[in-house]
Protein backbone atom coordinates (compact mmCIF):
# COMPACT_ATOMS: atom_id res chain seq x y z
CA UNK A 1 0.00 0.00 0.00
CA UNK A 2 1.11 3.55 -0.99
CA UNK A 3 -0.03 6.59 0.21
CA UNK A 4 0.84 9.78 -1.53
CA UNK A 5 -0.14 13.54 -2.87
CA UNK A 6 -1.83 14.11 -6.27
CA UNK A 7 -1.26 18.57 -6.21
CA UNK A 8 2.19 18.14 -7.29
CA UNK A 9 6.05 18.49 -6.16
CA UNK A 10 7.71 15.60 -4.40
CA UNK A 11 4.30 13.62 -3.54
CA UNK A 12 2.80 13.29 -7.01
CA UNK A 13 5.86 13.04 -9.34
CA UNK A 14 7.96 11.12 -6.84
CA UNK A 15 5.37 8.99 -5.28
CA UNK A 16 4.85 8.01 -8.64
CA UNK A 17 8.18 6.63 -10.19
CA UNK A 18 8.19 4.43 -6.78
CA UNK A 19 5.06 3.03 -7.70
CA UNK A 20 6.42 2.16 -10.99
CA UNK A 21 9.43 0.77 -9.60
CA UNK A 22 7.42 -1.29 -7.14
CA UNK A 23 5.05 -2.66 -10.07
CA UNK A 24 8.46 -3.76 -11.66
CA UNK A 25 10.14 -5.34 -8.66
CA UNK A 26 6.68 -7.32 -7.80
CA UNK A 27 4.49 -7.49 -10.31
CA UNK A 28 2.26 -10.32 -9.36
CA UNK A 29 1.76 -8.90 -5.28
CA UNK A 30 -1.13 -6.90 -5.40
CA UNK A 31 -1.14 -3.08 -5.00
CA UNK A 32 -3.20 -0.33 -3.37
CA UNK A 33 -2.54 3.79 -3.39
CA UNK A 34 -4.31 6.37 -1.40
CA UNK A 35 -4.30 9.27 -3.02
CA UNK A 36 -4.95 12.42 -1.77
CA UNK A 37 -6.61 15.43 -3.89
CA UNK A 38 -5.67 18.84 -3.95
CA UNK A 39 -7.52 21.52 -2.43
CA UNK A 40 -10.48 22.70 -4.75
CA UNK A 41 -9.44 26.32 -4.36
CA UNK A 42 -6.13 25.74 -5.43
CA UNK A 43 -2.85 26.12 -4.00
CA UNK A 44 -0.49 25.22 -7.14
CA UNK A 45 -1.59 26.31 -10.42
CA UNK A 46 -0.56 23.02 -12.43
CA UNK A 47 -2.31 21.19 -9.48
CA UNK A 48 -4.96 19.69 -11.91
CA UNK A 49 -2.12 18.72 -14.33
CA UNK A 50 0.09 17.05 -12.10
CA UNK A 51 -3.46 15.05 -10.39
CA UNK A 52 -3.94 13.55 -13.63
CA UNK A 53 -1.15 12.59 -15.09
CA UNK A 54 -0.23 10.98 -11.48
CA UNK A 55 -3.74 8.83 -11.26
CA UNK A 56 -3.32 8.50 -15.04
CA UNK A 57 0.24 6.44 -14.39
CA UNK A 58 -1.64 4.68 -11.03
CA UNK A 59 -4.93 3.60 -12.28
CA UNK A 60 -2.75 1.51 -15.24
CA UNK A 61 -0.62 -0.26 -12.45
CA UNK A 62 -2.92 -0.59 -9.32
CA UNK A 63 -4.94 -2.97 -8.07
CA UNK A 64 -6.98 -0.74 -6.44
CA UNK A 65 -7.01 3.25 -5.83
CA UNK A 66 -8.69 5.13 -3.03
CA UNK A 67 -9.46 9.27 -3.69
CA UNK A 68 -9.25 11.30 -0.14
CA UNK A 69 -10.55 15.00 -0.55
CA UNK A 70 -8.18 16.94 1.35
CA UNK A 71 -10.91 19.81 1.84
Amino acid sequence: MQVQSLAGGTGSGLGTYNFTLLDEIFPKIPKLVVCVLPHLSGEVILQSYNATLSLGTVCDLADGVFLVEND
